[in-house]
């Protein structure tokens, strides 16, 4: 075995005792910040999990929705955020909504770029036609750095969509 593979061996083998011992699942309540305007809202569940580089700020990712009246009844800005990683990583994000009284759902998908030069990443969809009402939103992350890829845990709320 060469110098190279034991040294990746051992950072696969540490990721995964790390992950374990930090708890992978999911979080998930209707748990946000609406503020008076009615206008956004903030879920306070947050996704954990591992930066990639390991040696690094552990990834935090959040969901927000943003209503507009330019934006009519049903539709919602998507907002999605990861936190600042000191050695940069990739965050590959699937968004799942689900209008919980149609049934209509949706996925979005986006790559995010976290680096420190810019405190974070942040990726909105804009206008997105879920329909009025109570609407799970759930953010699914998995972080790529240069050596490993990680999942971190899946996060959803329920926002009100008027």
């Amino acid at each position: 075995m060469t110098r190279l593979s034991l040294i990746r061996s051992s950072v696969v083998v540490l990721a995964i005792l790390a992950s374990v011992l930090v708890g992978a699942g999911t979080a998930n309540a209707s748990d946000y910040t609406g503020y008076p305007d009615g206008n956004s809202q903030i879920s306070r569940n947050r996704c954990q999990g591992l930066s990639p580089n390991i040696v690094d700020n552990p990834y935090s990712g959040s969901i927000s929705v943003w209503q507009f009246y330019r934006n009519g009844r049903g539709r919602a800005d998507i907002g999605i955020s990861a936190s600042q990683s000191i050695w940069g990583y990739d965050n590959m994000a699937t968004v799942r909504w689900t209008n919980l009284n149609t049934r209509r759902s949706g996925t979005l998908r986006a790559t995010l770029r976290a680096n420190g030069a810019t405190g974070g990443a942040t990726k909105y969809f804009f206008n997105v036609y879920t329909g009025s009402g109570k609407v799970r939103i759930e953010l699914q992350p998995t972080n790529r750095g240069a050596l490993l890829t990680l999942g971190a845990s899946t996060c959803s709320d329920v926002f009100t969509v008027r």
